[in-house]
This record gives structure tokens, C-alpha cells and sequence, in this order.
């Protein structure tokens, strides 16, 4: 939906760290692990999918709340997932969601 040629990039990386929009583009959260597992086997290299921490863009309310954010790292962190990511800092900030993403991040 993007635009990449995933076959190129994974020839150039070692790591490939998608954002998957999968709330933007209307699919189900195990989009993120399913995408996950796409890339990986057309490249064999290393993905480590980002996650939204909040709906987008900003003029959208936000429903990414605790549960949703649990459900997309457990999806994310599944293998062949390498680790994960949030997009971004600042949204966990400005949502107040550092708590929760710490309390992800040390399960």
C-alpha cells in the first residue's frame, strides 16, 4: 500500500522496521504479527515492527487505550519478530501512556 519494494530493501538492511498502520488502514490487529511474518519470509532478514501508540491523525479521537496497546505488542512481539518499537515517544507522552508501555515493556 506504500510503495516499497520489500524484496530491494531487505537486499540493502539488516533490519527492517515497518510501521504498521494497521488501525489506518482498517485491518484487524493481527495484521501487525501477519505483516510481520510477510516481510521476514520475503527477505529473511530481521523485522522489528513499530506500533501506533494513538489514533492518527491528530484530529482523529483517540481508542488506542490499554488493552488495544497489549494486544498490538503481543502481535508485534511475535516471532519472527526481532523486537519492537513505538510510534512515537512524543504521541506516549502526550496521551499519558509512558505507565502503560512500561508496564508492557517489563512483562
Amino acid at each position: 500500500m506504500i510503495g516499497q519494494s520489500h524484496q530491494f530493501l531487505g537486499n540493502v538492511f539488516d533490519f527492517i522496521s515497518p510501521m504498521v498502520y494497521q488501525r489506518m488502514i482498517k485491518k484487524p490487529i493481527g495484521y501487525i504479527h501477519e505483516f510481520t511474518q510477510y516481510l521476514f519470509d520475503l527477505t529473511g532478514k530481521h523485522v522489528v515492527p513499530a506500533i501506533a501508540v494513538k489514533d492518527m491523525p491528530d484530529n482523529l479521537p483517540d481508542g488506542i487505550d490499554a488493552p488495544v496497546l497489549r494486544q498490538e505488542y503481543n502481535q508485534a512481539t511475535r516471532l519472527p519478530s526481532t523486537g519492537v518499537c513505538w510510534f512515537s515517544w512524543d504521541g506516549a507522552i502526550e496521551k499519558h501512556k509512558i505507565d502503560i508501555i512500561k508496564r508492557l515493556w517489563a512483562s
